[in-house]
C-alpha cells in the first residue's frame, strides 16, 4: 500500500478539527440567545450577547449545534480515524510491535497535552481561566496524568476527554495484541459489539436511577475497534473483515437510539427528549459519513495541500483553540470584534488556532516524532513507520 492512498485520511482530521472549532465558538456565543428571554440577561453574565441580531448565524449555529452536534461528529470522526489507522501504529510488520507501539504513540499524546496544560495555567495565572489556589492545583497535577477522570478530577479543558478516551484505545489494543487478538477480525468484532453493549447497559442502569451516566466512553471505543474493521475491508480488501463490518454497522446503527434516547432523555421524555435525539443525529450522521468518506476515497491519492496541512495539525488545533477562545475574551478582543459579524470573530479565532498549532506542531510534535524514531532504533532498518 502506497502512503498516499491515505492522504485523504488527513484532509479529513482537518475538516473535523475545524467543525469542532466553529461548534464550540457557536455554542459560545449563541447558546444565550437560544433562550426566549435573552434579551433580559445581564451583559456581564453572557457577554456574548451583542451579536444576538445576526440572525443568519444564529440559524447557523442551530444547525451546528441544536439539531446536529457537528462539533461531535467531528469528535467521532477523530476517534473512528484513530481506529482506522491503529493498524499502521501496531503491527506484525514491526521488530519489536508493543515496545514501538508504546514509545511513538506516548511522545505523539502527551508532549503537546503537557504544553496545552501549561499554558492553560499561564492565562489561569494572568486571570484569563477561572483558578482557585485551594482546588485548582490538585486538578492541574491530576490532570498531567491524562487519566484524571478515573479518579474523579475535573478536565482543566473540556476537550481532554476525548484524550483520556484514545488513551484507553490505546491500551486495550496494546494488550489485544500482546495477547494475540487484535490480529484476528472476530476479536475485535467482539471487542467492538461488547463496548457497544457496555453503553447500553450504562444507558438502561442511567433510565433507571434517572441520572446522568458516561455513555461516550463505551460508544466511542466500540466505534474505533469497528473502524478497524472497515480499514480491514476498505485498504485490505479482507472478505472477513469486510462481513463483520458490515454486521456491526447495522449493529451500532440499530443500537444506538436505544442507547441515545433513554440514556440522555428523562424516563419521562424517552421519546419527545431533544438531548437524545440530537446525540441520535450526531452519532448516525457522523458514522455514515464516515462510511461514505473512506468508501468514496478507497484507492485514492487526494489531498490539497492546505487541507492535508490542516490535518497535519489537527491535534494541535483541537486542543489550542479553547485557550484562543479564553484569551481572545479576557484580552478584549471579542468585545473590541463585535463591531463586526460574528463570522469575522469565528474566522480570526481558527486562523490564531491554526498559528498556534502550526508553531507548536514545529516545536513540539514533529520534534517528538522524530525522538520516537531515534528512540525506537531496531525499526530503523526494516523501513516501517508506526507514527
Amino acid at each position: 500500500m502506497k502512503p498516499g492512498r491515505l492522504l485523504h485520511l488527513d484532509v479529513f482530521r482537518g475538516v473535523a478539527a475545524i467543525a469542532v472549532v466553529y461548534a464550540h465558538l457557536a455554542e459560545y456565543v449563541f447558546f444565550p440567545h437560544w433562550s426566549p428571554d435573552w434579551q433580559n440577561v445581564a451583559p456581564h453574565l453572557a457577554p456574548q450577547l451583542e451579536w444576538g441580531h445576526y440572525r443568519i448565524e444564529r440559524w447557523m449555529a442551530e444547525i451546528f449545534r441544536r439539531w446536529i452536534d457537528f462539533g461531535r461528529v467531528g469528535v467521532i470522526m477523530f476517534f473512528a480515524l484513530s481506529g482506522f489507522v491503529i493498524h499502521y501504529s501496531i503491527s506484525n510488520r514491526l521488530k519489536r510491535p508493543i515496545a514501538t507501539f508504546a514509545v511513538r504513540r506516548l511522545l505523539r499524546v502527551y508532549p503537546i497535552y503537557w504544553a496545552s496544560l501549561l499554558m492553560a495555567l499561564g492565562l489561569a495565572f494572568m486571570g484569563w481561566m477561572p483558578l482557585d489556589p485551594a482546588t485548582h492545583w490538585g486538578q492541574y497535577l491530576a490532570n498531567v496524568s491524562l487519566a484524571q477522570e478515573w479518579f474523579g478530577v475535573p478536565n482543566v479543558l473540556g476537550v481532554y476527554w476525548t484524550l483520556e478516551i484514545e488513551l484507553l484505545f490505546y491500551v486495550c489494543c496494546g494488550i489485544m495484541f500482546a495477547l494475540g487478538l487484535m490480529q484476528k477480525p472476530g476479536w475485535r468484532f467482539l471487542a467492538a459489539m461488547g463496548f457497544l453493549l457496555i453503553a447500553l447497559v450504562t444507558a438502561i442502569v442511567a433510565w433507571k436511577l434517572n441520572r446522568r451516566l458516561p455513555l461516550a466512553p463505551g460508544l466511542s471505543l466500540s466505534i474505533m475497534f469497528w473502524a478497524t474493521l472497515w480499514q480491514g475491508w476498505i485498504i485490505s480488501s479482507n472478505e472477513a473483515c469486510r462481513r463483520l463490518a458490515h454486521l456491526g454497522l447495522v449493529i451500532m446503527l440499530v443500537a444506538m437510539p436505544f442507547i441515545t434516547l433513554i440514556g440522555y432523555n428523562p424516563p419521562g421524555e424517552v421519546l419527545s427528549g431533544g438531548e437524545g435525539w440530537n446525540r441520535l443525529s450526531t452519532y448516525w450522521t457522523a458514522l455514515l459519513l464516515f462510511v461514505l468518506l473512506t468508501w468514496s476515497f478507497r484507492g485514492r491519492s487526494w489531498g490539497p495541500k492546505p487541507l492535508l496541512w490542516l490535518g497535519t495539525i489537527s491535534y494541535s488545533v483541537y486542543l489550542l483553540h479553547t485557550l484562543v477562545m479564553y484569551a481572545g475574551e479576557a484580552s478584549g478582543v471579542m468585545q473590541w470584534m463585535k463591531r463586526y459579524p460574528p463570522t469575522v470573530y469565528f474566522l480570526l479565532v481558527i486562523a490564531v488556532s491554526i498559528a498556534l498549532g502550526s508553531l507548536t506542531w514545529f516545536l513540539i510534535e514533529r520534534t517528538c516524532t522524530q525522538l520516537g524514531r531515534r528512540w525506537t532504533p531496531w525499526e530503523r532498518s526494516t523501513g516501517k513507520q508506526a507514527d
